[in-house]
């Protein structure tokens, strides 16, 4: 749970923006461990929440989403990006605030 409750997408289209942004996942996992990790990590999270978005809603900006984490959800917010990743690509975990294992933050898509 961020401000409202939202979904993370982990689809091609992100890896596709991974690979422009990045030059691919490898290259991402090293900047995320950077200098400019917070950057990429807003980045990141951007990405990934818009493409988990209802048709119809307004996309977020990585200012928007830089309000949304703080000190208090970062770990929880990373976790919750790793996990997505993790997935078998087709959005189906749905992580919530009640959920010991990740908390803040909600990912994937149901189907």
């Amino acid at each position: 749970m961020l401000d409202k409750e939202r979904k993370m997408l982990f689809d091609l289209n992100v890896m596709d923006a991974i690979s422009d942004h990045f030059g691919g996942m490898g290259e991402m996992n090293k900047a995320m461990q950077g200098k400019d990790q917070m950057k990429h990590l807003r980045w990141l999270l951007t990405e990934l929440l818009n493409e988990g978005s209802e048709d119809g809603e307004a996309l977020l900006t990585e200012k928007q989403v830089g309000k949304l984490i703080h000190s208090g959800n970062l770990v929880e917010v990373s976790q919750a990006i790793s996990a997505v990743i993790a997935k078998d690509g087709r959005g189906n975990q749905n992580l919530t605030d009640d959920d010991d294992e990740v908390k803040n933050a909600t990912a994937g898509k149901s189907q």
